[in-house]
C-alpha cells in the first residue's frame, strides 16, 4: 500500500510516540475506508465520529491524522483522559473541530492547523495545549500553553505559558503573550502597563500598526533601520506621556532594547535570513518566533531576470503568474479536473548547504480539493480493475450521485454518508455499477503528504562559457569570475541577467553577450534524462538533476551506501531518488523490513523547484 505516514512522530512532550505509555495509538486518514479500517499505518481509520471516539475510558490516546482538511467532532469520556492529536505538518493538516466532553482533562494538538467551531466541556475544565500549530479564528477557549505556534486569534485567548510564537493578522489588545515571540501584520495597542510589565521579554514587531496611549487610531512606525524604527516608537510613547524603560543586554543599553521593529523581516512569521530580525537575534543569541529556520525568500515575480525566483520566463503549464502570486486561470472550474505547474530558475545555495525546510504559503481552498502537491493523492484516470490491498475512491463523471457494489457492499459518491471509499480484497478484481456515471480512482497516498518537487546537485558541468552558441533547452547559470566582484551581467534574448541569475535557452536564440567579470555555466536539460549525451560523463557517479518529491517539513533522503558523504542519493526500484516524498521512503526509514535505513537532510549547491497545483483532490468529509 502506498502511503506517506511518517516513520516516526514526536508528541507534545517532544518524545517519540512509541516511547510513551499510550493506551492507544491510531492512524486516521481522510480517504481511508470507512468500514474496514483498523487504525494502522497501512489500514488507517476513516475520520468519522465513531472512530475518533476509539480509545475512551481513561489513559492516554494518540491520534495521528493524515494531511487534508477535516470536519471533526470528538465526544469523549473517562477520568484523567488525555488525547493527543498529531498532524502531518502545521500547514498540511487542518481540522475544523468541535468537542463535547463528559469527563475530559487534557487535549493536546501538534503539527496541524486548528479552527475550533464548538467547544463544550460538560463537567470539568479542559486543558488545551499546542505545539507547532496554526491556531485560527473561532477558537474561544483559553490556550493553556502554546509553543512554536502561528496564532491568528486575539492574544488575550493565549495564556502566559509557552514561548516562541508568532501572532499574525489579528488585534493585540494587550502584550500579555509569550516570550521570544513575533507580532506580524497586527494592530497593536500599547499602554504603560505593557511597557512596564513586558519590556524584559524579547519581542519582534513586523509590519504592524500601533495605537499608543491616547492615540486615536492605528498607524505604522516610520523608518527603515532598527534604530530609526525604535526611535519612532519611543518618541510616540513619550509624546503620550508614557515612560519607556531601558534594557541592557551585552553592555548595550536601549529603550525597549529587547523589542525589535521592522517592515519586512518575515514571511508568514518566518524570519528572512539577513533581515533586521535575524541580525537582532544573532546579536543577542536568541531565537524569535515559531520556526528556527531562517529562510531565503523565493519571489514570484513578473521580472524575468531576478535570481532565485519563479517568474514568467520559467517553464509554466496552466498557471497565471502575478507579482507574489500563482493561480489557476479564472476560466477553470475547480469542480473539473485541472492542473498546472511552474518551475523556478536554477538557484545557487552559496556553497554546499543543507535544505532544512521548504515553505509554501497560500490560500488555496483545500476543503474543495484544490491543493499544491507534487504528487496526486488519487490517480488522474479512472480504473476498472481492483487490486487487493489498495484503497479506492468512488466519484462520478457528471457530478451527480452514483453508486457501486463491490464484494457484497454498496458504496456511493455521497460525502454526507461517508461511504465513498473501499479497499480491494484478493480474488475480487471488479465492481458493479448500481446507478449513475461511476468513476473509481485509486488512492495513491493515504497520508496525503503534500510534496514539492526539487532538483538538487552538488556541482555543475566543467567549463567556463564566455563565447560561442548555447544549447537549446538547457539551463545556464551566470557565475562571477570572482565572488568579490559580482557586477558582471549576461544579456540573453534582450534580457540582462545579473550574477547568480539563470535562464533557459530556446532554439530561437542561441547567442549571448557578457559585460564585466562573469561567465556562464551550463546546468542541465529542462527534461534531463540519464541517457542525455551532453555532459553524460560528468553526471556519472554524481548527484543528478532528477526531479524528486520532498515533504516540505521533512527534507530527508536516503544516500547510497547509507553514508551521508556518498556522491549521490539512493534510488528506489522505480529509479527515482528516495526522498521523503517517495512512496517507499518512510517504510525504509522506519524499518518496515526489519532494518532501519538511515536518513539524512538533503544537501547540495544548486537547486531548482517546481510548484504543482491541481483540483479534484480529496474533499473535506
Amino acid at each position: 500500500m502506498n502511503n506517506k505516514f511518517k516513520d516516526y512522530y514526536i508528541n507534545y512532550d517532544q518524545l517519540n510516540i512509541y516511547d510513551v505509555d499510550y493506551r492507544y495509538i491510531y492512524y486516521f486518514s481522510q480517504i481511508a475506508t470507512s468500514k474496514s479500517g483498523v487504525g494502522t499505518r497501512d489500514n488507517p481509520y476513516h475520520v468519522a465520529v465513531s472512530h475518533l471516539n476509539v480509545g475512551n475510558g481513561g489513559g492516554k490516546t494518540c491520534n495521528l491524522l493524515s494531511g487534508g482538511e477535516y470536519l471533526l467532532r470528538l465526544a469523549v469520556s473517562g477520568d484523567g483522559h488525555y488525547r493527543d492529536l498529531i498532524g502531518m505538518g502545521m500547514h498540511a493538516t487542518k481540522i475544523n473541530f468541535s468537542l463535547i466532553s463528559d469527563n475530559f482533562t487534557h487535549i493536546r494538538f501538534k503539527d496541524l492547523t486548528l479552527n475550533a467551531l464548538d467547544l463544550v466541556s460538560a463537567t470539568q475544565t479542559v486543558t488545551y495545549r499546542f505545539d507547532n500549530c496554526v491556531i485560527e479564528s473561532g477558537f474561544n477557549k483559553t490556550v493553556n500553553n502554546a509553543t512554536k505556534c502561528l496564532v491568528k486569534i486575539q492574544s488575550s485567548i493565549v495564556g502566559t505559558r509557552g514561548t516562541n510564537n508568532t501572532f499574525s493578522n489579528t488585534v493585540i489588545q494587550t502584550l500579555l503573550f509569550t516570550n521570544l515571540s513575533i507580532v506580524n501584520k497586527c494592530d497593536v495597542v500599547v499602554s504603560q502597563a505593557d511597557l512596564t510589565s513586558y519590556n524584559t521579554s524579547y519581542k519582534g514587531f513586523d509590519s504592524c500598526r500601533f495605537k499608543i496611549g491616547g492615540e486615536l487610531g492605528f498607524t505604522p512606525l516610520i523608518g527603515n533601520t532598527e534604530a530609526t524604527l525604535r526611535a519612532d516608537f519611543v518618541s510616540r510613547c513619550e509624546a503620550q506621556g508614557l515612560t519607556v524603560p531601558s534594557v541592557t543586554d551585552y553592555d548595550i543599553t536601549n529603550k525597549v532594547g529587547r523589542w525589535v521593529f521592522d517592515n519586512g523581516s518575515t514571511i508568514e512569521g518566518a524570519i528572512i535570513k539577513g533581515s533586521i530580525f535575524h541580525l537582532f537575534e544573532e546579536r543577542l543569541f536568541i531565537i524569535l518566533g515559531h520556526t528556527i529556520n531562517r529562510i531565503e525568500r523565493i519571489p514570484i515575480t513578473l521580472s524575468k531576470n531576478k535570481p532565485a525566483s519563479i517568474s514568467t520566463a520559467n517553464p509554466n503549464s496552466g498557471l497565471l503568474v502575478g507579482e507574489n502570486s500563482l493561480q489557476l486561470p479564472a476560466n477553470v472550474d475547480i469542480t473539473d479536473a485541472a492542473s498546472g505547474y511552474i518551475e523556478s530558475n536554477v538557484m545557487w545555495l552559496g556553497g554546499k548547504n543543507k535544505i532544512n525546510e521548504v515553505g509554501i504559503f497560500g490560500n488555496l481552498p483545500m476543503y474543495l480539493g484544490v491543493t499544491s502537491d507534487g504528487t496526486r493523492d488519487i490517480g488522474s484516470t479512472p480504473v476498472t480493475v481492483i487490486r487487493a490491498g489498495w484503497v479506492y475512491l468512488v466519484r462520478s463523471s457528471d457530478k451527480q450521485f452514483a453508486s457501486i457494489t463491490y464484494n457484497g457492499s454498496t458504496y456511493s459518491t455521497s460525502l454526507t454518508t461517508r461511504n465513498n471509499t473501499f479497499i480491494g480484497v484478493a480474488g475480487v478484481a471488479s465492481f458493479a455499477v448500481v446507478s449513475g456515471n461511476v468513476q473509481v480512482f485509486e488512492v495513491l497516498d493515504l497520508a496525503r503528504a503534500q510534496t514539492v518537487k526539487m532538483r538538487v546537485v552538488n556541482d555543475l558541468p566543467d567549463g567556463l562559457i564566455t563565447s560561442g552558441n548555447l544549447q537549446a533547452d538547457y539551463w545556464y547559470f551566470v557565475a562571477p569570475n570572482n565572488l568579490n566582484d559580482t557586477s558582471g551581467t549576461v544579456t540573453y534574448n534582450n534580457v540582462v541577467y545579473p550574477c547568480f541569475g539563470s535562464f533557459l535557452v530556446t532554439s530561437a536564440t542561441l547567442t549571448f553577450a557578457i559585460t564585466g567579470n562573469c561567465h556562464l555555466r551550463r546546468c542541465w536539460n529542462k527534461n534531463y534524462a540519464e541517457s542525455d549525451a551532453t555532459d553524460k560523463a560528468f553526471w556519472t557517479n554524481r548527484q543528478k538533476p532528477f526531479w524528486c518529491d520532498v515533504v516540505p517539513n521533512d527534507t530527508r533522503c536516503l544516500m547510497q551506501n547509507n553514508n551521508d558523504f556518498a556522491n549521490e542519493m539512493k534510488r528506489g526500484a522505480d529509479g527515482n531518488y528516495l526522498t521523503s516524498g517517495h512512496n517507499d521512503f518512510y517504510a525504509l526509514a522506519g524499518g518496515d523490513g526489519g532494518v532501519i535505513v538511515p536518513s539524512f537532510t538533503i544537501h547540495g549547491s544548486f537547486v531548482q523547484y517546481r510548484i504543482d497545483i491541481s483540483t479534484l483532490n480529496p474533499i473535506r468529509i
